[in-house]
């Protein structure tokens, strides 16, 4: 498929709490057929929880819908985690998810971070792919996880 046009990438705005986690937990329905969102606490108050201390949530927005999302928090002085990257299913291979991601990766670098690791489940073979392609390394797998690096 062809990129979209007209996508912005934007921080998450607080009153879009509600959207963002129906987009996120959309995603994980698709491979959670029993999914508990009381595995998933972070999701209650997405901007809390990913706009303070130096971390960021952003979202893609195309005609007024929040189509995708991603952000990061910090670990410490020089390492963040990417979470929560999400892009609605009739939009993904669009680049959508690609442009998030180095949207991240723009903002980790201009505040000083020079490590980004990200975890996802083993079975996703969309999202590895999605990483190795976009150039993180696999460290390792553990308990159906596996766990990717970038230096920037």
């Amino acid at each position: 498929m062809d990129t979209i046009d007209f996508v912005k990438i934007r921080q998450i705005n607080k009153d879009e709490n509600n959207m963002v986690r129906e987009l996120i937990e959309e995603g994980l329905k698709e491979y959670f057929e029993d999914y508990d969102p009381s595995f998933n606490e972070d999701l209650e108050d997405i901007y809390f929880n990913y706009t303070k201390n130096g971390n960021i949530f952003l979202v893609a927005e195309h005609d007024g819908c929040i189509i995708g999302s991603g952000g990061f928090v910090k670990l410490d002085a020089l390492t963040v985690q990417i979470k929560r990257m999400s892009v609605k299913k009739q939009y993904r291979s669009r680049k959508i998810g690609g442009r998030i991601l180095k949207e991240l990766e723009s903002y980790a670098k201009e505040n000083g971070f020079v490590h980004i690791i990200i975890e996802t489940t083993a079975s996703w073979n969309e999202a590895i792919g999605f990483y190795v392609k976009n150039v993180y390394k696999i460290t390792g797998t553990k308990d159906g996880d596996v766990y990717f690096e970038k230096f920037i």
